[in-house]
């Protein structure tokens, strides 16, 4: 069997347990254990409960399961090695996110996705202890890495002055979230890659920085990742090594187009702006974390604001003066009655000509005439032009408003705000 269709076979049942995962049974769970390769069999602990055990290299989880009906009673998990504080509970309440996965869902999806972690967590993680030749061993717990990575995190954003903060395991699912202002922002997780890829070493914040201070510590087959929530983030291709952008579609760069007729735009932008959500920060890059978050938060503040605004102004009111008018000042449904009032009179002459005595009784009448060349020469009325345009410098780590408005990628959110404020006060 080739490894080209062992390969495609796994991504075949990876997308059918991700859309379809069945509901939550015991006969699936057991299903699911083996699919990830996991050791699984059952126990009659008495007459009420039954245990459905998985287990592989490090990993034992313990669940029971109601005989009657087969609701979840309860789920531990335990770990063959010498590290035995994994959080496996959620940031909010403390409560097992294992448990809650199996019993606060009709169907596997959220136990899938938490058994998935685990099983690459397990799959691994080094803690074998064959000597090498230098005396030294390979041992890299990626249980462990991932429980105390969030604390350094924490200390490298206060050190940063970043006002985002960490939260872990949110919404019942394994994960270390950034959050701002109460919205979840972004999500640093461990996933698989290419095998034949640069090694996972464990780096930790210390003394103000990113070091590898046991460099014998890796693991092979994982890498550290950054996913961005918001699916409209465009990001400059040349801030950042195209390497280490795992999701980019560098064929749609971002359009900038200025519709505003209150603003001359002198586009300074010296990168395209590519959609991109998905970054690699394993090892060294994890020091790229603190640019990363600064830029989404630049985006979703003043760029993404901005250019939106200078390409889809927003719509005047139906009594704005700026709005087109046509030099003749009937209305829509005055116009519509006069039409349908020609019609007729057309139709009641059964096509003769004008005479002369229709002209006599129009000005008899008392009805204003004019010739032809009086009313060309009457001025159409058009929009009324801004008086004054404002120049707006654009470039993807400062703004320029006029004389008097600027803000800058470094700057703080207050200062974004209020240049955000003033542009939309002259945009709108």
């Amino acid at each position: 069997m080739s490894d080209l269709y062992v390969e495609t076979l796994s991504d075949m049942i990876a997308l059918l347990q991700e859309y379809k995962p069945g509901l939550v049974t015991l006969e699936n769970v057991t299903r699911l254990c083996k699919t990830l390769r996991l050791e699984s069999f059952t126990d009659n602990i008495d007459s009420e409960t039954i245990r459905l055990s998985a287990a592989s290299n490090i990993i034992v989880i313990d669940m029971d399961f109601h005989k009657a009906d087969e609701r979840v009673k309860d789920v531990k998990l335990v770990l063959a090695s010498n590290f035995d504080n994994f959080n496996y509970f959620n940031d909010e309440d403390n409560s097992n996110i294992l448990y809650n996965s199996l019993s606060c869902y009709p169907d596997l999806h959220t136990f899938y996705f938490n058994l998935k972690f685990l099983s690459i967590l397990d799959t691994y993680s080094n803690i074998e202890t064959e000597p090498r030749i230098s005396g030294q061993h390979d041992k890299l717990d990626l249980f462990k890495y991932f429980t105390e990575l969030p604390d350094q995190l924490r200390t490298f954003f206060k050190d940063m002055s970043m006002v985002e903060e960490i939260r872990t395991n949110v919404d019942n699912k394994f994960g270390i979230y950034v959050m701002r202002a109460g919205t979840l922002v972004a999500k640093i997780d461990i996933e698989e890659c290419d095998a034949h890829g640069e090694r996972f070493h464990d780096y930790r914040y210390q003394n103000s920085s990113w070091t590898a201070d046991a460099s014998h510590k890796n693991a092979m087959g994982v890498m550290l990742v950054l996913k961005i929530f918001d699916t409209s983030l465009h990001f400059p291709q040349e801030l950042i090594s195209r390497d280490l952008v795992l999701d980019s579609d560098s064929h749609k760069p971002y359009s900038v187009a200025n519709h505003q007729k209150s603003l001359h735009l002198f586009n300074d932008i010296t990168s395209n702006l590519i959609p991109a959500s998905k970054f690699k920060i394993s090892n060294d890059n994890i020091e790229l974390l603190g640019e990363l978050l600064r830029w989404v938060s630049w985006w979703q503040h003043v760029l993404s604001p901005v250019l939106q605004t200078l390409k889809c102004p927003a719509p005047h009111p139906p009594n704005d003066p700026k709005r087109r008018t046509s030099s003749n000042s009937t209305s829509a449904p005055a116009q519509r009655r006069l039409n349908h009032t020609t019609r007729r009179r057309r139709s009641s002459q059964k096509g003769r000509r004008p005479s002369l005595t229709d002209s006599s009784m129009m000005k008899d009448g008392g009805l204003q005439q004019f010739t032809l060349t009086e009313v060309m020469s009457q001025p159409v009325v058009e929009e009324d032009e801004p008086s004054d345009i404002i120049d707006l410098v654009l470039n993807e780590e400062y703004l320029a408003l006029g004389t008097h408005h600027r803000c800058h990628i470094e700057g703080g959110l207050q200062e974004w705000q209020a240049f955000v404020g003033s542009f939309k006060s002259i945009a709108l």
